[in-house]
């Protein structure tokens, strides 16, 4: 499979599930392609894992109600109206199996061609709401047609599985046409005070690379690519 491969797996998805740890994460990690593709009428469904009511610097304050209407907020700006929340605590996402048992039966019950969520081999990240969520949403991808694992009716075909950030990423989109609608569903989140200047400094590191002004890098990966396969760095 080469990365141009790889690329035309993810322009050309009709159905694209994206798991976020909190509220924001998916649109700091793909809000460009999520974007691009719902134009093109690809039937998105964003789950966002936890509540993110520890995301505050006041204390005993919790934003959880605050979060959840700022999500809904940017998921629309980026043209998402599938949209569910698992309500799990801040910083208490369960360990992979656990919550692979909750996300593997969505997945099968969804379908989708393409999982987005973030990449939980980063160097130096530390967030175990964004380990134990990027570990359980790939380990539903190797179990995927496995009807003993979990619930739901297993398919043949398993998802593609897009991560983000990446240290060693594979596919680089260019989002020059969709970086104001990115920029304008992060802002959405006004509650985090997020630092757009360093977000628009990531973006525009990865177009250079391929000669556009903003780009977003996600590392594809393949069901049989999760299991005992040397090659992937």
């Amino acid at each position: 499979m080469t990365n141009i491969d790889r690329k035309n797996v993810m322009l050309s998805a009709k159905r694209i599930m994206a798991f976020s740890p909190h509220p924001d994460d998916s649109e700091f990690i793909a809000g460009g392609y999520l974007s691009m593709l719902s134009e093109k009428g690809v039937h998105i469904k964003l789950v966002i894992i936890s509540d993110g009511s520890k995301g505050t610097k006041v204390l005993g304050e919790n934003v959880m109600d605050i979060r959840k209407k700022e999500q809904i907020e940017a998921a629309k700006i980026l043209g998402i109206n599938d949209m569910e929340f698992l309500g799990i605590k801040d910083l208490e996402v369960p360990e992979p199996k656990s919550l692979m048992n909750i996300v593997l039966p969505k997945i099968r019950e969804f379908s989708p061609d393409v999982i987005i969520t973030v990449d939980p081999f980063l160097k130096y990240e530390l967030h175990p709401d964004h380990i134990n969520t990027g570990l359980a949403v790939m380990e539903s991808v190797l179990f995927y047609s496995l009807p003993n694992v979990a619930s739901g009716i297993p398919h043949s075909n398993p998802p593609a599985l897009a991560v983000s950030p990446s240290n060693n990423p594979n596919v680089i989109l260019n989002i020059d046409d969709y970086i104001k609608n990115k920029v304008d569903s992060l802002n959405a989140h006004k509650s985090q005070h997020l630092n757009i200047d360093a977000i628009l400094e990531v973006s525009s590191f990865y177009g250079k690379k391929i000669n556009c002004k903003y780009a977003e890098p996600f590392k594809v990966l393949f069901h049989d690519e999760l299991h005992v396969y040397p090659f992937n760095d």
